[in-house]
């Protein structure tokens, strides 16, 4: 199939199938009370996380105005909330990749819960952390070029501000540092891109060898995935990219939109899916004989 039959097809199951909107619903609206309360949290009570680092670096101005700087690390008290919603989209997913395979034409977000609070409760929760935990793990290079980035924007702000005058660097210590910020940023950002195409099948792989009783544990699953996007990491990303305004939507919404986008742009992720192991038949065999030994 093609990206742009994936899409037709997407469209068609999304507008012939009851309670497709309904399953995507309930994540939707909990991220974005979640999203909610953490702002509240922050903006009217002052703070949102479990710190286990804060300091406040004092800068002098004058001598009678008093100003600092907020290092400010911790876990944010919406954490659960958050790994609840991702759970809930997890177990949405199960259910459109029935609803492609025409198993079912019918979704119920009470069928969600279901799954979720079942026996398929422990790996569902592995799999997913372990998902979160290296997609963390490749962006570190993008949030360390950022900080050192800022940091070098914000250091002769700050040195003015306790000195009144501006820090006298060095032009190719300046430049130095600017270009391993900028270098550490798109490296970060292109090892995110990879590792998340790479890991985009998990969840379908899961629903499968879930209902075949034969998984064994999230980082085989893991380098399943990765097999199966051997070669087609590109095609998938073109397809991701084709839903650019659909994101700035999503932004321009607050989220709202994305009622409408996460039906239709999971479907085409199943549908991907199904193709890959359309294609890659006795690889995708492989996954399960191998999980059996």
């Amino acid at each position: 199939m093609t990206n742009q039959s994936i899409r037709e097809r997407a469209r068609a199951i999304w507008s012939s199938t009851d309670g497709l909107v309904g399953i995507f619903l309930v994540p939707v609206l909990l991220g974005l009370l979640v999203e909610l309360v953490n702002h509240l949290l922050n903006s009217i009570f002052l703070v949102s996380k479990f710190r286990y680092f804060y300091q406040q670096i004092p800068i002098y101005n004058d001598g009678t105005h008093f100003q600092h700087v907020t290092l400010d690390f911790g876990i944010e008290y919406t954490f659960l909330f958050q790994f609840l919603v991702e759970l809930l989209f997890l177990v949405a997913l199960f259910q459109v990749l029935q609803r492609v395979r025409e198993v079912t034409r019918q979704l119920s977000y009470k069928e969600s819960f279901r799954i979720l609070f079942g026996p398929r409760f422990v790996p569902i929760v592995l799999a997913t952390m372990v998902k979160e935990f290296i997609l963390y793990l490749a962006s570190l290079p993008l949030i360390v070029g950022l900080v050192t980035g800022l940091g070098l924007i914000l250091t002769p702000n700050l040195y003015f501000l306790s000195y009144g005058v501006l820090p006298d660097f060095s032009p190719l210590v300046t430049t130095s540092v600017g270009l391993i910020s900028l270098g550490l940023m798109v490296f970060g950002l292109l090892l995110s891109l990879y590792v998340d195409l790479s890991l985009k099948p998990m969840y379908f792989l899961l629903h499968d060898q879930l209902e075949a009783g034969v998984f064994q544990n999230p980082f085989k699953l893991m380098k399943q995935s990765w097999q199966l996007m051997k070669g087609n990491r590109m095609r998938l990303f073109l397809l991701d990219f084709s839903f650019f305004f659909w994101w700035v939507g999503i932004l321009l919404t607050f989220g709202l939109l994305a009622i409408y986008v996460m039906p239709y742009y999971w479907t085409c992720q199943a549908l991907f899916y199904e193709d890959r192991k359309s294609q890659s038949a006795d690889l995708y065999q492989t996954f399960f004989l191998t999980a059996t030994k």
